[in-house]
């Protein structure tokens, strides 16, 4: 890994034995492919005309595109807002 390289913010997101979806915290901005988020097998994470929408049980955050991402694939998105859940 080189010492130089950006570390990006992380968003984890963890599902329950109930199939409930759940983040500790939702950074102020991420870096996300637009083309991984299509291919999840789930609605609690979606991008619709350019924005990324987070729904987890403790809250919902919509990420608009505030630039490139210093990783290959994929866009940086800052928080438009944060409801709770």
């Amino acid at each position: 890994m080189r010492r130089d390289a950006p570390v990006p913010h992380l968003l984890i997101l963890v599902r329950d034995d109930a199939g409930r979806v759940t983040a500790k915290s939702f950074p102020d901005e991420i870096d996300a492919s637009p083309e991984t988020v299509a291919t999840l097998d789930t609605p609690a994470v979606r991008v619709e005309r350019e924005r990324l929408y987070i729904n987890v049980a403790n809250g919902v955050a919509v990420y608009v595109p505030v630039g490139p991402s210093p990783l290959p694939g994929c866009v940086r998105y800052g928080r438009l807002c944060l409801r709770a859940g």
